[in-house]
């Protein structure tokens, strides 16, 4: 009997050596072991359909509650480096909790700080576009290098297609 498998085998090879492989199945699995090996599938799969989905619940709850500890964290010595007139303190405070610290950020936009403007034109932005825009103009114009890149996105967003260049640039 040990002749036969022995010889299945070395016929099995040599058929495949052959290049007549067409009929050969691509992947061999042991029948004895085929409910281990679709257990085995399943769990792979299921391990990374877990790490898809947890994706969106890990970037949606768990690091903006990280965010926040830390941030509570810091707020008491910010917030006292904010009442000295620490600039880069005010546009943390700012930035991390909209709603405070609006008067001495406003006094930063007045003076054109570009931070001061940027986070202003963020703040602005769900409810009011375009002094939005107008301050992130602004900001670009004072050299911050965010607000000149979404700038030039938006313009590059907005180019002329093939046509109309041609009518505007070269055909006149």
């Amino acid at each position: 009997m040990r002749d036969n498998s022995k010889a299945a085998k070395d016929l099995y090879w040599q058929e495949l050596k052959e290049g007549k492989w067409e009929n050969k199945p691509s992947i061999v699995i042991n029948p004895l072991k085929k409910k281990q090996g679709v257990l085995f599938v399943l769990l792979i799969l299921g391990f990374f359909l877990a790490l898809k989905l947890s994706d969106g619940f890990i970037e949606d709850t768990v690091r903006p509650a990280i965010k926040s500890y830390t941030n509570d964290g810091l707020k008491p010595e910010m917030q006292k480096l904010a009442a000295q007139g620490k600039i880069s303190a005010i546009l943390w405070l700012a930035q991390s909790y909209p709603g405070e610290q609006q008067t001495q950020l406003d006094h930063l936009v007045a003076s054109n700080n570009p931070d001061a403007l940027m986070i202003k034109a963020q703040q602005l932005y769900p409810t009011n576009r375009a002094l939005s825009l107008k301050y992130m103009h602004a900001a670009a114009n004072e050299g911050h290098p965010d607000a000149m890149k979404h700038l030039l996105q938006k313009k590059l967003d907005n180019r002329m297609d093939m046509p109309t260049f041609f009518k505007e640039y070269v055909l006149k």
